[in-house]
């Protein structure tokens, strides 16, 4: 398993680790200034109802804090981020913290789009 808290940070800070689609959704996992970050996208004409739901009925670390088009033409996307007080940062490892591996990230965007899909059934 590769893991997300041991990937070279590029100049812009900013490397995709895994791209893809579940359930008929397109998603992203990223680590961004030390890191790991995911994005969940909406089909053409879909728009958010209520990102609190989402965050009631699944697991995400501590809450949806993206709603947006990461690209101009691109669909709209929710996003969270692993970047909170007492997790891990790779740019500063002499800290410690809760380290997410791409198993823990990837799951959790694998029960967002599950609640998504049974939202908007």
């Amino acid at each position: 398993m590769r893991n997300l808290y041991v990937i070279p940070f590029d100049e812009d800070h900013y490397t995709t680790i895994l791209k893809g689609d579940y359930e008929g959704r397109h998603y992203e996992i990223v680590s961004y200034n030390g890191y790991p970050c995911a994005y969940v996208a909406f089909p053409e004409g879909e728009y958010v109802k209520d990102t609190g739901l989402i965050d009631r009925d699944v697991n995400v670390h501590v809450e949806i804090s993206y709603l947006g088009k990461r690209e101009e033409d691109g669909p709209i996307m929710i996003g969270w981020d692993y970047g909170h007080k007492g997790d891990y940062n790779a740019r500063h490892p002499e800290k410690v913290g809760v380290k997410y591996n791409l198993h823990d990230v990837s799951g959790d965007v694998y029960e967002v789009i599950e609640a998504l899909n049974a939202a908007y059934r």
